[in-house]
């Protein structure tokens, strides 16, 4: 599908195919455009982080080329003239409700660098429904039973009496 902005809606089955079974970001580079926690707990392997959402960020996408804000990028975006972008969710919306989305800014910066951009509808909650094995979690399952790992006992109280501290800088302490 075409947007009026020249952005290209893919569904999750056609990035799919665009991959191929082990993807590289070296072929698409791949940009996760969500917060970084939800980047830390799973993301499709291979993707870059940028979040559009951090105030910093958003500065920087507005203005500069996405490999200027996101240096791991530069060498990905030597050998392709595309990129994939994703969200937690975005279905296809035309230009004038895309705008007032975070991910736009990533758009904006990716057609500073020359490139096509594709963005998933539904993003990232389609992809893992639709391609799960491409989907990688920081968080790892035992082999057992699939559960979580055991929640560590209560910590001991902190002896506050007798607690080591460290000046680092003026007025700044670390203690230990």
């Amino acid at each position: 599908m075409h947007c009026p902005d020249s952005s290209l809606f893919i569904s999750a089955r056609q990035m799919k195919e665009k991959l191929g079974e082990t993807p590289t970001s070296s072929m698409f580079p791949i940009i996760d455009c969500r917060s970084q926690m939800d980047f830390g707990a799973e993301r499709v392997r291979s993707a870059h982080n940028v979040n559009c959402r951090a105030k910093l960020i958003a500065r920087k996408l507005i203005s500069k080329r996405l490999e200027e804000v996101e240096p791991g990028l530069l060498v990905p975006f030597q050998h392709s003239e595309f990129i994939i972008l994703y969200d937690q969710s975005t279905e296809h919306l035309c230009e004038e409700k895309m705008s007032s989305l975070p991910i736009h800014l990533v758009v904006q910066a990716a057609k500073r660098s020359q490139k096509t951009v594709y963005i998933v509808q539904g993003g990232f909650d389609a992809i893992k429904k639709e391609c799960p094995y491409l989907i990688e979690c920081a968080i790892p399952m035992s082999n057992s039973n699939d559960q979580l790992p055991p929640i560590p006992a209560t910590p001991e109280p902190i002896d506050k009496e007798n607690l080591l501290m460290s000046q680092v800088m003026p007025r700044l302490f670390v203690g230990m």
